[in-house]
């Protein structure tokens, strides 16, 4: 383990002073913990009936929320550039000379309004969709606390 993880000097030995994380090796020791049944406590005529522990579901799940938090959650779009916002403030600005404030209400061109209208609905929407996925992943990431260490 020591040289798979590259194990830094302060790490080995008794005297432990500083810490050190690795995701990797983590992620290792979950994909193990995956696999976890509970065919060892079962006899011979029963082996077929073995399913995975607590701990094997724990597992999968915690891997599940790890995966989500640092890649599809880092990596989703950004809702003012999905939904046009970001384009529409900045057409804004160019016709009212640099300036956005009053821009925005006071819209002078219809279609540029009308652009308005449809990126904020969007945006909202979008803001909407984040948020519930967000509340969902809380209440898994709550739901397995007991089996998280650190």
């Amino acid at each position: 383990m020591k040289t798979k993880y590259n194990v830094p000097w302060y790490r080995s030995g008794w005297l432990r002073w500083r810490t050190w994380r690795c995701p990797e090796a983590g992620l290792e020791y979950l994909h193990w913990a995956s696999t976890l049944t509970n065919e060892e406590w079962l006899d011979e005529s029963e082996k077929h009936k073995a399913e995975p522990t607590y701990q094997a579901n724990a597992a999968k799940e915690i891997i599940e929320l790890y995966t989500w938090w640092t890649t599809t959650y880092r990596n989703r779009p950004d809702p003012y550039e999905a939904s046009g916002w970001s384009a529409y403030c900045d057409a804004c600005r160019e016709e009212n000379g640099g300036s956005l404030w009053g821009s925005l209400k006071d819209a002078k061109n219809p279609a540029l309004k009308k652009q308005g209208d449809k990126s904020l609905k969007l945006l909202r929407k979008i803001e909407e969709t984040y948020e519930k996925e967000d509340e969902a992943m809380m209440i898994r990431l709550i739901k397995v606390r007991n089996a998280l260490w650190t």
